[in-house]
């Protein structure tokens, strides 16, 4: 079966500008129409929707975006060709959108239209760019990826993410050097690249990172990632590592009962991790002594507890 490739050319419709929405009338019957055929999508009812949408009186880009996205995730990306150039207006999401068609193809001969489609963008916004790099990334081409990472003239935390998760699959010391190259340490690259470790049973490597190469600037970024390795160590059953790390996470301050928020603290979620540790561990009575001194319960506090006297 041909392929569906993305033409050299701009489509040849005009309007389909992408630094701007070139919207319809937005009348009450067009708002109306648009909100059936997003209902008729959510529902699946895709022939429905084409047929509503084809039959409008007035069609704003926002109703065509949707109906090319619902094309997009059904991985029809010849479908989706043919609507984004039968669309009488776009703007930018319809690019992307159908970059992100091309992007998660499994055709093989989707990622070269992708990137000739990326090249035929008069504009690249950050999410442009992060579609192009997912899909090299996803394919193990971190060569590509790390050539168009270092074009970007702008990144965001998913541009990192898509770097630190990819190269991590490729080998440790390259995720690491992309870690230690971040500007600023997000706290979801920080949790990718531990919970990576935990998988790969690296809980060693992991509580380094945590303890000894994250630096003292960046631990407001930690403390998910800490609650993660303290519920790895509990499943492995190193309860006394558990409760080092967890010492090693300050707790709230308290003033006249009112909390002082620190970057880097304690949280529900930490306490309750060590609780689990202790009744993993048949140790009751820590655990009931951990949750008396629980500034903060929840209902994953009460009922973990609840576990261990039963």
């Amino acid at each position: 079966m041909a392929t569906s490739h993305p033409s050299r050319r701009s489509p040849p419709h005009r309007g389909r500008g992408q630094g701007c929405s070139l919207l319809a009338p937005a009348d009450d019957l067009v708002v109306q129409h648009n909100r059936s055929v997003d209902v008729l999508l959510r529902g699946g009812r895709y022939t429905s929707a084409r047929r509503l949408f084809d039959a409008l009186p007035a069609r704003s880009v926002v109703t065509g975006n949707s109906f090319l996205a619902a094309l997009a995730r059904r991985r029809d990306v010849r479908a989706a060709r043919d609507f984004f150039e039968a669309m009488p207006v776009g703007d930018a999401v319809s690019w992307n959108t159908l970059l992100a068609a091309y992007s998660s193809s499994p055709h093989p001969d989707h990622l070269a239209a992708a990137r000739r489609l990326f090249d035929e963008m008069a504009q690249h916004d950050v999410v442009t760019w992060n579609t192009l790099l997912g899909a090299y990334a996803s394919r193990g081409l971190m060569n590509e990826a790390q050539k168009l990472f270092d074009e970007m003239p702008q990144r965001n935390t998913a541009s990192w993410n898509t770097m630190v998760t990819w190269f991590f699959a490729s080998g440790l010391v390259k995720a690491l050097g992309v870690f230690d190259a971040m500007p600023v340490k997000y706290s979801s690259c920080l949790s990718a690249l531990v919970s990576g470790l935990i998988k790969n049973c690296q809980l060693h490597e992991a509580d380094e990172l945590l303890t000894k190469r994250l630096r003292a600037m960046d631990m407001g970024k930690a403390v998910d990632a800490y609650n993660t390795l303290i519920a790895a160590y509990e499943q492995a059953g190193r309860l006394t590592d558990a409760r080092i790390l967890f010492n090693m996470i300050p707790e709230g301050q308290y003033h006249h009962n009112i909390v002082k928020r620190r970057v880097f603290e304690r949280n529900v979620v930490s306490w309750n991790s060590m609780i689990m540790c202790y009744i993993r561990a048949s140790d009751v009575c820590s655990a009931r002594a951990l949750f008396d001194e629980m500034p903060d319960k929840d209902l994953v506090s009460w009922n973990t507890m609840i576990s261990g006297y039963t």
